[in-house]
């Protein structure tokens, strides 16, 4: 939590929304569609190993004028790589999307612009990872929590970037990199199965006052990620934090680096 700012916002990284398999396969019976609309976590061992897929692919479509960084999709892939045997290596692509007319999004609108906007799904040996760029705020900032981002299925997750951009800029800096590449590596460290979301826990490190999260304060997974970051730090060149011991653990048991 920032206390040294007035008022006190703390940055929810993530709420993690379990969905299970929505709508048939009705587009094209070549891909399967109902692979991608598991439940979070349900593809962590496709994702961190060679066993089906040895390529991912990051489907990344945003609103426009709210693309992430260069710096932070490199970061992202850069992270990519160093917990998923992938040798075929990691891409992405860039689709920008219309304004929604929205400044407030539910759980109901993300799910229906990914399955609107969304053009890569698993197929042959290439995974796809869908990461949504939205321009307004989570329904579910409350008070002076505000969430920056939010795994919802197996490999799809979502980040509020004008959110991000305003908190960024007012709190820590003027260089967004660093905030928008910690919720980037959170996000996807949840469809990795982080923590106790699809991988097994190898130690009692999951916050027991919010699952799925890391109860060391300075891990990736933490819950309040952005405490374990000093603003100041974040402004002369502070890097994003890493996962701690006992989540590298978890991933390197089911098949992770």
């Amino acid at each position: 939590m920032i206390k040294r700012f007035s008022p006190i916002v703390l940055f929810l990284i993530t709420s993690v929304f379990l969905i299970g398999g929505c709508s048939p396969d009705t587009e094209d019976s070549s891909v399967s569609f109902a692979a991608n609309r598991k439940s979070t976590g349900a593809s962590a061992k496709d994702l961190l190993t060679a066993r089906n897929f040895d390529k991912i692919i990051f489907d990344i479509v945003y609103v426009e004028g709210h693309s992430p960084g260069t710096n932070s999709i490199n970061n992202l892939i850069s992270f990519a790589e160093q917990r998923c045997y992938k040798s075929e290596g990691i891409r992405f692509k860039l689709t920008a999307i219309p304004d929604q007319g929205k400044t407030v999004y539910e759980t109901q609108d993300i799910l229906e612009i990914e399955e609107a906007y969304r053009t890569a799904y698993n197929e042959g040996d290439q995974l796809s990872v869908f990461i949504l760029v939205l321009n307004g705020d989570s329904s579910k900032n409350a008070g002076n929590s505000v969430i920056l981002g939010t795994a919802y299925r197996n490999t799809s997750f979502v980040i509020f970037e004008e959110t991000i951009r305003r908190y960024s800029y007012q709190f820590i800096s003027n260089d967004k990199t660093v905030l928008e590449s910690t919720v980037l590596c959170h996000e996807f460290s949840h469809l990795l199965g982080l923590v106790n979301l699809g991988t097994s826990l190898n130690s009692d490190h999951e916050d027991p006052e919010n699952s799925h999260h890391c109860s060391v304060p300075a891990c990736l997974m933490n819950y309040q990620t952005d405490a374990g970051i000093d603003p100041g730090q974040i402004s002369l060149g502070g890097g994003v934090p890493t996962l701690d011991e006992q989540c590298l653990a978890d991933l390197r048991t089911l098949g992770g680096k």
